[in-house]
């Protein structure tokens, strides 16, 4: 179980609130990086040690994510349930999310990924990626989309 910094809630909005201000770049703060940025900040933790620094386009990040996970597929998903699995994060309903926990939400995007990874800030997934920068979307939109995937912090 990762264990969150006392003033966790403090780290998450401060490096939500820069992370939208700086906008969303491949390698830096894409959907894959929010999340494990996120995480760090309020534990950490980096659950994105293992590729962090690795690309910085979205060519890139299909090559690492392919490599990541020995897959052609499901990229993005694969990758989520594989690092959660390494760190023994549970495995929670989306609904359920509560802020700072991680989710696979299967929306298309422009670098034609099977979805995204999104981090809860309590009220909604905010979802970086750099076609459309910084996107809240309500907990029962992406949770309620079938194959979405959420893991407790």
């Amino acid at each position: 179980m990762i264990r969150r910094f006392p003033d966790w809630q403090t780290r998450l909005d401060t490096y939500l609130r820069e992370a939208a201000a700086r906008g969303a770049v491949w390698g830096e703060t894409d959907c894959c990086m929010n999340a494990a940025n996120a995480v760090r900040d309020c534990t950490g933790v980096d659950l994105a040690a293992g590729f962090r620094g690795r690309y910085t386009t979205a060519t890139g990040a299909v090559r690492v994510l392919r490599r990541e996970t020995g897959a052609t597929s499901g990229l993005v998903e694969r990758l989520a349930a594989k690092i959660a699995g390494a760190q023994g994060l549970e495995e929670i309903d989306p609904i359920y999310a509560q802020a700072l926990d991680v989710a696979f939400l299967p929306l298309k995007n422009t670098a034609g990924l099977d979805g995204v990874i999104s981090i809860s800030d309590g009220l909604a997934f905010v979802v970086a990626t750099p076609e459309s920068e910084f996107t809240r979307l309500p907990f029962l939109s992406g949770a309620r989309a079938p194959g979405a995937r959420a893991w407790r912090i």
